[in-house]
């Protein structure tokens, strides 16, 4: 089954973001890969097209590598998981609220 794209702006953004620093820096997905200790430059490629979200620590790193205020990376990174966060909340409540209405 493929996964979908997120809908969620802010993490399409991130993710454009991260894809759009790596090149800049000069990087392939395997050279991140490779600095960061991962098996498959599929993480990468998950992270930037939004499918998943790097671990806060590997972030931090990123920011090195990408040679970037870590607070810019970090601001967005936020972002997205609070409004994650919420959406979670919003969507535990939503079926809360139709369990007792049945």
């Amino acid at each position: 089954m493929k996964r979908q794209a997120p809908k969620n702006n802010l993490k399409i953004g991130f993710a454009s973001l991260l894809r759009d620093l790596r090149v800049k820096a000069g990087l392939s997905q395997g050279d991140v890969r490779k600095v960061l200790g991962y098996t498959s430059p599929q993480f990468i490629s998950n992270w930037e097209r939004g499918l998943s979200d790097p671990p806060v620590e590997t972030v931090v790193k990123l920011a090195n590598l990408y040679r970037v205020p870590m607070d810019a990376l970090l601001e967005n990174y936020i972002q997205i998981q609070v409004q994650s966060f919420e959406q979670e909340i919003r969507s535990k409540i939503s079926k809360t609220a139709l369990k007792k209405a049945a």
